[in-house]
């Protein structure tokens, strides 16, 4: 995706039993389809990426890299505008009108130190997004919300104990 992430809207579809991810670049769209299964495996990466902070890597105890985390994430979520209508946009030509099925990812902190993720599709088609670590802190809450509307009984916590004692090095994390 060139250019820069203006919205996320992620909203469950019943019908699909799956979420839908749309995002919003300058006056085009990414629409992703993301199954109950990779918004599982998912998660782990998505939690290890919001420990590759500074104030989190800098906490020797996993209760007080779990707590800074909770923290930030608080924070973050506090500052995010989740009322604001979503504005939709015509679908990136290159990706087309229909929404399409992420089978993977890898996630990971870019040199500059942003957190980035890379949806890979069923189609052989990647989409490379790349974020601030509010925006992802309200990724990871929008994930939490659609994954609650969907009934799908995931234990989606940020400080869960059993993620955040996952090591915070630098290393991209690969989800299939």
């Amino acid at each position: 995706m060139a250019g820069s992430l203006q919205q996320i809207n992620l909203k469950f579809d019943a019908a699909q039993d799956r979420l839908l991810l749309r995002m919003r670049v300058g006056e085009e769209e990414v629409r992703l389809w993301l199954t109950r299964r990779y918004v599982r495996l998912m998660w782990g990466a998505l939690v290890k990426l919001l420990g590759q902070t500074p104030e989190v890597a800098a906490q020797p105890e996993p209760k007080a890299r779990r707590a800074v985390m909770a923290f930030q994430h608080q924070a973050a979520v506090q500052q995010s505008d989740f009322k604001k209508k979503y504005e939709a946009a015509a679908p990136q030509p290159e990706l087309g009108p229909a929404p399409l099925l992420v089978t993977g990812s890898k996630l990971r902190m870019t040199e500059a130190k942003r957190p980035q993720i890379v949806f890979e599709t069923d189609g052989g088609k990647a989409v490379t997004v790349n974020l601030g670590m509010d925006t992802l802190h309200s990724f990871c809450r929008l994930v939490q919300r659609s994954a609650a509307t969907a009934e799908w009984d995931l234990s989606l916590d940020v400080e869960g104990k059993e993620n955040a004692e996952a090591p915070a090095d630098a290393s991209p994390s690969r989800v299939h």
